[in-house]
């Protein structure tokens, strides 16, 4: 019995550990988002608001929590950076269809979006737009 206990506590505890290294988001969003706050969980929509940039480094890991979208305003810049071998990462849930992200909606022109060796996997695509739901891209 004093096992089970005491393992449950080492599952607890291990498990608030996880949480503590996460970042969670959702709404507006901008900046930079690095390795040391990954993964960032997203647990709503997120918008990169006109004049606002979002850049993502390498070995950033986004894992998107329900059917939700990343999407750009028209000036707006989305610039998701990685290096071979330290891929920025977006993905989601796979368990349940309704529960897939939807993707990352785009309004941008050449100077605005750049991905570089980024993975983007397990999204559905949202209704009535076009959206990246799966693509992997190198350097």
């Amino acid at each position: 019995m004093k096992r089970i206990y005491l393992l449950g506590i080492t599952v607890l505890l291990l498990g608030q550990i996880a949480l503590a290294d996460s970042t969670f988001v959702s709404g507006a969003v901008r900046g930079n988002w690095t390795r040391e706050g990954s993964p960032y969980i997203v647990d709503n929509y997120l918008i990169i608001e006109t004049g606002d940039t979002l850049s993502i480094g390498p070995g950033v890991r986004v894992y998107f929590t329900g059917p939700y979208f990343l999407q750009m305003d028209s000036a707006a810049s989305l610039h998701a950076v990685g290096a071979e071998g330290d891929s920025v990462v977006f993905t989601g849930r796979t368990d349940v269809d309704s529960l897939r992200w939807a993707g990352i909606d785009c309004n941008y022109n050449a100077d605005t979006l750049r991905f570089e060796y980024c993975v983007i996997e397990n999204a559905t695509g949202q209704e009535s737009k076009a959206a990246v739901t799966s693509a992997t891209t190198s350097g």
